[in-house]
């Protein structure tokens, strides 16, 4: 099971960003809990039951929607919500999750000397002209070099992690050695939104570390931390490299792709839930060719660049709520001595669809399932 799933993390995006391999197990799930007669798809569509009533109203009050891409948009958030609801559910012991990771981990490893050596488009993008910055990005099978960035840190969170909460100094040295080449993933790809997660859940993670065991021992690591922080930054002055060059042009408001991100992208969910009266444009109908055409003088040229925006864009106030609902929920599962995971795991998830992604991505719900869980940080269990 292990393995499936670390191979599934791996190539899940191999064939097409919406042919997600994830969609497929998810699909044998909900057939496999049918068949067993469990109570996960009455507690999905206990979840589903608004959003599908408010799909409908929609469909009665804009003309303008293109049925078929709102039941196929419904039917991806349902087979995200049994991901989630299953994951939540699962019984299994925090080794489980551990080796998921190394396995992961590993074959991230294995592909970095392949990557090195075959520079072809199934592992590269060429000549990206999205970011000027870094024209040849690693990718591996992920649809775009920013999803390697985004999978590569959300492992990097998890390694932290256990790097924190193992005392084995074995297991310590190879978690190090899979931060090493995960992090060169992340370089490689060039994925600003993933380093910005990644950084901010690391933070997370390792200030609720010092504010729970707070002694003389953690307040100079801490300085040493800070120092070589700022070495880093001042080293990244003076080398003028392409890293820091993009992180000026951010704070100037002069990198497009974070002007898109974030200005453009408020504006058209803006003009879209005033257009639609707080409506929203339809589940699944922001990427069309009428929706392009309306809001292009919004500046919107292909989808909105961020996951939260683009749900309230397409589902108006019902979204808003939703997304208030989902934070709350996450928030109330974490229990005290599971903070150390999943704080920054919270932090981490979120931070990045605040900078891109969709919120249709089964990762993320499997990720909200980790969260959720009550049993691994606190017992073997059994594993599923």
């Amino acid at each position: 099971m292990e393995i499936l799933i670390s191979l599934l993390y791996f190539f899940h995006e191999f064939l097409d960003a919406n042919l997600d391999l994830f969609y497929l197990l998810a699909l044998v799930l909900i057939f496999k809990d049918f068949i067993n007669s469990k109570k996960r798809n009455l507690e999905v569509i206990k979840y589903m039951y608004v959003i599908i009533l408010y799909g409908c109203l929609q469909i009665v009050l804009n003309p303008d929607i293109i049925l078929l891409r709102l039941i196929i948009n419904l039917a991806k958030m349902y087979i995200n919500l049994f991901l989630f609801v299953y994951v939540k559910e699962m019984i299994f012991d925090l080794k489980f999750l551990r080796n998921i990771v190394y396995k992961t981990s590993f074959l991230f490893l294995l592909f970095i000397p392949i990557s090195l050596v075959f520079k072809v488009p199934m592992l590269w993008r060429m000549n990206d002209f999205v970011n000027s910055y870094n024209q040849t990005r690693l990718k591996l099978f992920y649809y775009e070099p920013s999803e390697l960035s985004f999978h590569a840190a959300l492992v990097a969170v998890l390694l932290i992690s256990f790097l924190l909460l193992d005392n084995n100094a074995r297991e310590k040295r190879k978690i190090i050695l899979y931060l090493i080449s995960n992090s060169l993933l992340i370089v490689l790809s060039a994925g600003m939104g993933g380093i910005v997660s990644l950084v901010l859940g690391i933070v997370t993670i390792y200030l609720y570390k010092l504010v729970k065991s707070f002694n003389i021992k953690r307040i100079l690591i801490s300085f040493l931390l800070f120092f070589v922080s700022v070495s880093t930054l001042i080293y990244l002055m003076y080398s003028k490299n392409n890293f820091y060059l993009r992180v000026v042009d951010i704070f100037n408001g002069k990198d497009g792709s974070v002007v898109y991100r974030f200005n453009t992208s408020y504006e058209v969910m803006v003009q879209m839930l005033q257009k639609t009266n707080g409506l929203g444009v339809g589940f699944g109908n922001l990427n069309t060719d009428l929706t392009r055409s309306i809001y292009s003088a919004y500046g919107l040229v292909d989808v909105i660049s961020n996951s939260f925006m683009y749900f309230i864009g397409e589902g108006g106030i019902i979204s808003i709520v939703t997304l208030l609902f989902l934070l709350l929920f996450l928030l109330r599962r974490i229990k005290k001595e599971e903070g150390i995971l999943k704080y920054g795991l919270l932090v981490f998830i979120v931070i990045y669809q605040v900078a891109g992604g969709y919120y249709t991505n089964p990762v993320n719900w499997i990720v909200y399932g980790i969260i959720c869980n009550n049993y691994f940080m606190k017992t073997k269990g059994e594993r599923l």
